[in-house]
């Protein structure tokens, strides 16, 4: 068989698909085709030849080139020199474009918690040393809060937290430890632009000022870290920036940044090719502002306002827009990275880098705000004062992204219409309702210094401990974007740490030492002690039922008395701090007082009147006190301050324009009264009973001011109306009048030049003033200026009674308004240089030993405390407490409460005030009071049940169940008084009595012995009164002991020799006085034999009285009660007589005896401290026997003095003197130890 052909192609194509095929595999009958079967197929070959075709022929030899290629480069590092194009260079826009195009799309910030791997701070500064806090009671923050760790150590280095750690066998501080972030502080008073309501451009840090005195403030207050905001006038008032109050060498506002978002980058500083200013991967801060500011500012509504929010986040969104589709295909731009300075961060806040933070009030404001921030998406970092953010918690969830912090005050509020249902009850509520609270301080609104008390404030109303220390640390931290390095104690944070010196909440709470990037700030802090009790932990006062009203009444809940009752039952009463005549006492628990017809009528074991019906109150450990008063405010003549439609308006300015002087219109402010607004009915519920206004005024002469109860309902009810025309006030300060201007028109009114026989008004009240007969007011704050009116009543009206309200600068002349007899009133209570005039104030522990009122104080300055905004009102009580607790060592817990009560009488005029008494109950809605009207730190222990015991060494009384006393059923006043009576009466027969029968006797054949009487009835005398009545006993005395002395030693016609005398029944020997070292009276407290039961020297001016009366004491009566022993002594010897001889001369020998030994104890355990018995405890409880040895030889005395005048026969011998003896020795000393008796303190006696 040979080869058979195939069928020949008939293309190319065929050709080239057709097979080569063995002859073999053709079988024979193949061979032969049938040609219409061939040309079928031949058809179907051509229709279905792709299918069939075969793959291009250079196709395996490329596959095999490229496999060859891949695996010499991937597995064998072959390499082969193929030419490469040089790139074509990138245009500098473009390249620094897609730098930006890598900045915007990074996500949010989410910086790395700092660990203990941290070992330096970025603001670390080279030499700084490393510090361990030892034995420290450490909130740390962690767990929500709760966490308190005792005895633990805390080592700062290298500008962070190193470690914290036990050392059990280092013994040091007891403080607790915290940092303190102000989530809105201001770095001057350059916050708000005019130009525009919205300035998104606008940057805090370009008006921070580096020279700012507030800053020292801040940080002595625990202030670390503080967001400095822009003002809130528009709209968007600008991007805000993180700083740390501390000083810096640089001395620069970038210096004192923290993660700023934007940094000079020394790597390209000085490269022109690219900018130098970089951003960082930190959040930015912006603020917003709605509501009322931008309508008062701008002109807009609220509608107009929201469109301007719209408007601008729209701009922002287009720019976000066009800068990503340049970033979408960078490359091939022509046109720059599109950018904006006006919206680039509006464009950034979509992104959401941005913590945005905005003004906003009421819930019409919020919740526009809530849906704009869904339309535009973007998160709100915190609603900042959010007043009415309590009323609906709900819709602040609604925010896109997390729901927002709320930043708020504690209780500053009403004082525009947006802050009217504010309320303090707000933390609480927004706690419990899951939303984050920031306590804020808004400085220089309220002072920053004091952020911690507003978190002490809101503990009190209801918001728990762990949630009021996070207000001011933690939650703030979380706000700013901060909580990776602030805002807790862990290792690897910035070591901004604060040493208290008592529980961070409780009032008064101080730092001794504040450390910011691990430097101490503080250079020789002024440390104040507080009591072991003041490290507690209190717990939040329970207002459930208040909160839940302040809700349902939409933030307007009646705050009007719901009961009244004249005739009330008060049982367990811890405390009574009554009226300066009645004195300060301590009621044992299940103590009672009885009110009838609204005055206190007993105490104890009271007796009711079976014909009056009593409403039973049981304060439950509770105090009661006198009415506060408040005073430096417009409470009473404006409702909202912000809202001249609330207002009495401005008063009439006599001497403004071309007006005469001499119409003498003057304004009462009682004509303008308002009763039942907001900030009176708070006030009243906390204790402050009177307001004292002056008419609402800038201009000189104010007018006059007048005193009001807090809770009546309209002026014309009973009691309303206290004082209807008190002082006169007047403003020194800075107005188009100088100071100088107006002080020459009161220098010729004071003088009477010009106007004497004129009468108007003016010069009437202002003769008034002249005579003493009015008070005058002083508005003013600078030392210079005060220093010229003090001039002024010095050289023309000297007997002019002034008090000077405000008075920042008035320590640096304390010694002069002293001797002038000029009072204070210090309002602010705690000073702030809010401005020129008070720029040197006196701040207070740590920065001085003294507070403003406590130097004034130890200067013999009568101080008081004022406020200067009606919401402050309410905040009395605790004005009250800051002064004690910061200066124990000037104030008692009653003069504390006098710098609010009684000396405000004095200072403002008040003769005529009504007295009230104020109820403060301890229980669920008061616990943070517990049973100390001041403080929970300040309680003492119970020493007893149903007694009056002293509390403070104050005017106090115990009367013993079952006394004489207490069955006659008497007020502790009206003992005191019948005591003082008896007591006068019994000194009134005793003394001159004892002078009548010296002179009517023999004086030559007296002798020596004359002056013996009179010398010792004055210095027995001389330690039952108080200085006034000493003194003016002295001097009518005087001529009774100088008398008999000339007339013996003068030379007289000798008479003839009398008959021997019969043995003499007596020896004369001085009686024994109280020592010297007991302190006098205060001028508050009553004339009475206060030498026995004296109050404390607590303030300045009781020291010095305190020196005043130990020198009458040494200075006089002692020199008389040895001038008396003497001249019997010389008696004797001259007439050779024996000694000893009577019961008076024995009872005379053993008075002297304790005499002496109790001089020497009670100065030992009064003076330098009581340093000779141990000092403190040890020295008060000596002095408790020295009280009860005193009452004692007080008795023996009287007993002995009885004796040699009623026995004697130098009185006795004398014809016609039975009936001055009966009066001198036998009614008269017995009056005055009854008087004694009822005068005397049981509860001093108790060695406890």
């Amino acid at each position: 068989m040979g080869v058979a052909s195939r069928p020949a192609a008939k293309s190319a194509l065929d050709v080239e698909k057709a097979p080569i095929l063995p002859l073999s595999d053709v079988s024979s009958d193949e061979d032969v085709e049938d040609v219409s079967e061939s040309k079928d197929r031949a058809k179907r070959s051509r229709r279905h030849g792709h299918r069939r075709a075969a793959f291009p022929h250079w196709v395996a030899p490329a596959s095999i080139v490229l496999l060859f290629l891949y695996l010499g480069r991937t597995h064998f590092s072959l390499d082969f020199p193929f030419p490469k194009p040089a790139p074509a260079p990138v245009p500098h826009f473009i390249a620094e474009g897609i730098k930006q195009c890598e900045i915007i799309s990074r996500p949010p910030p989410s910086p790395q918690h700092a660990t203990s791997k941290r070992k330096l701070n970025d603001r670390f500064v080279p030499g700084t040393k490393a510090v361990w806090l030892k034995n420290a009671t450490l909130w740390t923050g962690e767990s929500d809060g709760e966490e308190v760790l005792h005895g633990v150590g805390v080592l700062l280095d290298g500008g962070v937290i190193r470690k914290i750690g036990g050392e059990d066998d280092i013994v040091g501080m007891t403080d607790d430890e915290t940092e303190t972030v102000d989530l809105h502080g201001a770095g001057s008073d350059d916050t708000n632009s005019l130009k525009s309501a919205v300035l998104p451009w606008l940057r805090s840090q370009d008006g921070f000022n580096t020279h700012d005195q507030a800053f020292n403030l801040s940080i002595s207050g625990g202030i670390t870290t503080m967001l400095v905001l822009p003002g809130s006038a528009g709209n968007i008032g600008g991007q805000a920036f993180v700083f740390k109050p501390r000083w810096t060498h640089e001395n620069t506002p970038q210096s004192m940044q923290v993660d700023p978002p934007f940094i000079i980058s020394e790597k390209h500083r000085h490269d022109n090719s690219t900018s130098a200013w970089e951003r960082t991967r930190s959040w930015r801060h912006i603020k917003h502002a709605c509501g009322e500011n931008p309508a008062r500012v701008y002109g807009n509504t609220r509608m107009d306002s929201a469109y301007d929010f719209r408007r601008a986040y729209n701009e922002g969104r287009k720019l976000k827009e066009e800068q990503e589709r340049w970033c979408a295909s960078p490359k091939t731009q022509t046109d720059p990275f599109p950018n904006n300075l006006e919206w680039e961060v509006l464009a950034d806040v979509i992104r959401g880098n941005v913590k945005v933070n905005i003004h906003c009030y009421e819930t019409t404001d919020l919740n526009a705000l809530v849906r704009i921030s869904n339309e535009f998406k973007f998160p709100i970092a915190a609603f900042h004062h959010a007043h009415e953010t309590y009323l609906v918690p709900d819709l602040l969830k609604q925010a896109y992204g997390p729901p927002p912090a709320v930043a708020i005050f504690a209780t500053n509020a009403r004082y525009k219409r947006e802050a009217y249902r504010g309320s303090e009850f707000a933390p609480k509520i927004l706690a419990d309702a899951g939303l984050s609270v920031i306590m804020k301080s808004d400085h220089p609104v309220l002072d920053s210094r004091y952020l911690v008390y507003e978190a002490a404030q809101a503990h009190h109303y209801g918001l728990n401990f762990s949630h009021a220390m996070s207000s001011v640390t933690t939650h703030s931290a979380k706000g700013m974007g901060m909580d990776h390095r602030i805002g807790y104690v862990r290792p690897g944070y910035d070591a901004d740490i604060v040493v208290w010196d008592s529980f961070p909440l409780s009032l008064g709470a101080t730092p001794k030492q504040t450390y910011i990037d691990g430097i101490p700030q503080i250079i020789n802090p002024h440390v104040v002690p507080k009591p072991a009790e003041a490290q507690e932990i209190t717990p939040a006062g329970k207002y459930d039922k208040e909160a839940a009203e302040a809700v349902a009444a939409r933030g307007d809940p009646d705050l009007r008395p719901s009961k009244s009752a004249a005739n009330i039952v008060f049982h367990n009463v811890e405390a009574m701090y009554l009226p300066n005549e009645l004195g300060t006492q301590q009621i044992k628990s299940g103590g009672v007082v009885v009110a009838t017809n609204g005055e206190i009528s007993c105490v104890g074991d009271c007796a009711l009147e079976e014909d009056l019906e009593f409403e039973l109150v049981d304060l439950k450990g509770g105090s009661i006190t006198p009415g506060l008063i408040t005073v430096g405010s417009y409470v009473g003549l404006m409702e909202i301050r912000q809202e001249k439609s609330t207002w009495d308006g401005a008063a009439y300015d006599p001497i403004a324009g071309a007006s005469d002087l001499l119409d003498g219109l003057l304004v009462h402010g009682v004509d303008g009264a308002q009763f039942g607004g907001k900030d009176e009915l708070l006030a009243y519920r906390s204790g402050v009973t009177t307001a004292v206004v002056p008419p609402i005024s800038s201009s000189l002469f104010s007018g006059l001011s007048f005193a009001f109860s807090t809770s009546a309902p309209h002026p014309l009810a009973d009691h309303a109306i206290l004082n209807p025309s008190a002082a006169l006030h007047i403003s020194l300060s800075n107005s188009k009048n100088s100071i100088s201007t107006k002080i020459a028109i009161l220098r010729r009114l004071l003088s009477g030049d010009a106007v004497d026989g004129a009468s108007n008004e003016i010069i009437d009240v202002v003769k008034e003033v002249k005579r003493g007969e009015r008070r005058l007011v002083v508005e003013v704050a600078k030392a210079d200026v005060m220093a010229a009116m003090v001039r002024l009543k010095r050289d023309v009206a000297p007997g002019m009674k002034m008090t000077f309200l405000g008075a920042h600068e008035s320590w640096m002349i304390a010694e002069d308004l002293a001797r002038e007899d000029v009072g204070v009133i210090v309002a602010p209570a705690r000073s702030f240089p809010a401005d020129w005039d008070s720029r040197r104030i006196l701040p207070g522990p740590p920065l001085s030993n003294h507070t403003l009122p406590s130097y004034l104080a130890s200067h013999d300055v009568l101080v008081g405390l004022g406020i200067t905004e009606e919401w402050m009102a309410r905040n009395t009580r605790n004005d009250a407490a800051w002064a004690y607790t910061n200066s124990p060592n000037v104030f008692s817990k009653k003069d504390a409460l006098d710098l609010v009560s009684s000396n405000l009488e004095v200072l403002l005029g008040l003769v005529d005030r009504e007295q009230q008494v104020q109820v403060q109950a301890r229980g669920d809605s008061d616990r943070s009071i517990e049973e100390d009207p001041l403080l929970p730190s300040t309680r003492e222990p119970s020493e007893g049940e149903n007694e009056v015991i002293q509390e403070t060494d104050d005017d106090d009384t115990k009367t013993r169940k079952g006394s004489f006393w207490r069955r006659l059923d008497m007020t502790p006043t009206q003992r005191d008084r019948i005591s003082f009576g008896l007591v006068l009466v019994g000194i009134a027969l005793f003394l001159p009595l004892t002078g009548y029968i010296v002179l009517r006797g023999n004086l030559k054949e007296m002798g020596w012995f004359a002056p013996h009487p009179p010398l010792q009835a004055l210095a027995i005398t001389s330690f039952l009164l108080d200085d006034g009545l000493y003194i003016g006993f002295s001097l009518l005395l005087a001529c009774f002991i100088l008398l008999p002395l000339l007339l013996v030693l003068s030379p007289r016609p000798s008479p003839p020799p009398p008959p021997p005398p019969p043995p003499r029944s007596q020896a004369q020997l001085p009686l024994a006085p109280l020592p010297p070292s007991v302190p006098p009276s205060s001028l508050a407290d009553p004339p009475g034999i206060t030498p026995l039961q004296p109050p404390p020297p607590s303030t300045s001016a009781r020291q010095t009285r305190f020196n005043t009366h130990q020198s009458l004491i040494l200075g006089l009566a002692l020199p008389a009660f040895t001038l008396g022993t003497l001249s019997m002594w010389w008696n004797k010897h001259v007439h050779s007589a024996a000694h000893f001889t009577t019961w008076h001369s024995w009872f005379g020998l053993a008075t002297i005896g304790w005499m002496f030994l109790q001089a020497a104890v009670g100065a030992g355990s009064v003076w330098f401290g009581g340093k000779a018995f141990g000092g403190g405890a040890k020295a008060k409880r000596v002095y408790k026997y020295h009280r009860l040895s005193g009452y004692l030889l007080v008795v023996l005395a009287l007993f002995t003095a009885h004796l040699g005048g009623a026995h004697s026969t130098w009185a006795s011998g004398q014809k016609g003197m039975a009936p001055v003896r009966v009066l001198a020795f036998w009614v008269g000393l017995p009056l005055i130890w009854v008087g004694v008796q009822a005068r005397a303190r049981g509860s001093k006696m108790k060695f406890v």
